[in-house]
């Protein structure tokens, strides 16, 4: 087996501070970590542009690569519109903070829009229980992390050659780039729904992060080298966790990606159809 470069990204740091990034290398023997720090949004682009050439990395990134498609045409005006399609028109807006900003009130009063606030994409709502809707302005995170993070894959998609599934990746050999979610993840490992819904914030948070770290090896199969450097820094702060089980699921995915819940395994065609419109959670089988 080839060394395989892992890294996996926490983007929701990424609106007020920094994404966090954990760096590994998939062995024989295992994933050994190397790294897990905070890292500006354009410095992470640059290191994931580096992997340009790197057929065998995978990087899993925890945030939403699309929208709901009826958001998409209502907004936008474009029906039927790819992944990469969305990230254009995203990257091109005049002014992206500006258009997060004014947008969250829309997004809360009556009206059209109002509709899109407990809108789940099509693989979201049928597939994965765990998931919020981008467009959820009840949580200030998920919409600028979503758009934010578009315009971060425009960038990638556009320059390094990257794959990313479920999209055709015909003469593309870069890196791939995978749509990950850490409590889907968890809980498809097994871990308790108190523990995946819990383990970021409330007066039991740091004991169930405690109990992730102590569980991760065993219930993902997969060893982490080195896991006793991180294990503080993990459970004192959840987004390092995150990016360390994003990590993780890349490495799931690279020793095998049919142990994966994915669309393009479904016999209704309108599943892969959605996620290459929306994107699509990866997260193991159960």
């Amino acid at each position: 087996m080839a060394e395989q470069t892992i890294v996996g990204v926490d983007f929701s740091g990424a609106i007020n501070g920094d994404p966090w990034v954990t760096t590994a290398v998939l062995k024989e023997t295992g994933l050994n970590l190397e790294s897990c720090f905070p890292l500006p949004r354009e410095e992470l682009t640059e290191r994931l542009l580096a992997l340009s050439g790197d057929a065998n990395a995978v990087v899993g990134m925890d945030f939403p690569f699309g929208v709901p498609k009826l958001f998409a045409e209502t907004e936008f005006g474009f029906k039927g519109t790819l992944m990469p399609q969305m990230w254009n028109i995203v990257s091109n807006l005049d002014d992206l903070p500006k258009y997060i900003k004014e947008i969250r009130p829309r997004l809360r009063k009556e009206g059209d829009l109002s509709r899109f606030n407990k809108l789940l994409r099509e693989g979201d709502s049928r597939h994965f229980p765990e998931a919020y809707s981008p467009l959820n302005p009840a949580s200030p995170e998920m919409f600028p992390m979503t758009f934010h993070g578009m315009s971060m894959l425009h960038t990638l998609w556009t320059n390094s050659g990257c794959r990313v599934p479920p999209l055709s990746n015909a003469e593309r050999s870069g890196a791939v780039l995978l749509e990950t979610m850490p409590g889907a993840v968890l809980s498809r490992v097994g871990f308790e729904w108190r523990v995946h819904k819990n383990y970021k914030n409330g007066v039991r948070a740091r004991s169930l992060r405690k109990e992730i770290m102590h569980e991760i090896e065993s219930k993902t199969k997969v060893p982490l080298q080195n896991l006793d450097h991180f294990r503080d820094l993990c459970i004192g702060i959840h987004d390092c966790l995150d990016s360390l089980v994003a990590a993780t699921a890349a490495a799931m995915w690279a020793r095998d990606k049919t142990s994966f819940h994915r669309p393009e395994d479904h016999q209704d065609q309108t599943v892969l159809e959605d996620a290459q419109l929306e994107g699509w959670i990866y997260a193991p089988k159960k």
